[in-house]
């Protein structure tokens, strides 16, 4: 089986952040496909996505809590992060216990978001990796 390509896919609909955020993590090594709103990452969307999302809670149409709970009735195993500059502790509880991984308030500086994002790559694909080769066997196999 060859490797399985990790990609960060930041979905964010304020432009400027969004192309900050790929630049800030492409200059950290990562590959990075980014998303102006939620539908358009979900019509993109496949159980066969490897790697972790940035998501935005507040956006126009389909909001990111909305976005997380779509991804978890298709039983993503997608590691969320939410960076959003209006969350709140309740928003935070509530993102967590759906399963994200951090949820981040803007803004961050530049050192702060690098270190965040090493330590949930490095800890989130250690415990993803396994999932996503099982997951790519049972996909390659249906029928």
């Amino acid at each position: 089986m060859t490797d399985i390509q990790q990609t960060v896919y930041v979905v964010e609909d304020d432009e400027a952040v969004r192309d900050s955020l790929e630049l800030l993590l492409k200059s950290d090594g990562k590959l990075v496909k980014t998303y102006e709103n939620a539908a358009v990452f979900l019509k993109d969307y496949s159980e066969t996505m490897a790697g972790c999302i940035v998501l935005d809670i507040r956006m126009p149409g389909m909001d990111g809590m909305e976005l997380q709970k779509k991804l978890n009735d298709k039983h993503s195993i997608l590691p969320i992060i939410f960076v959003t500059g209006h969350g709140d502790v309740p928003m935070a509880v509530d993102a967590m216990k759906e399963g994200a991984v951090d949820f981040i308030q803007k803004p961050i500086g530049k050192r702060r978001y690098l270190r965040k994002s090493r330590l949930h790559w490095n800890r989130i694909w250690n415990s993803v990796k396994p999932l996503m080769k099982n997951k790519r066997l049972f996909v390659g196999s249906r029928a």
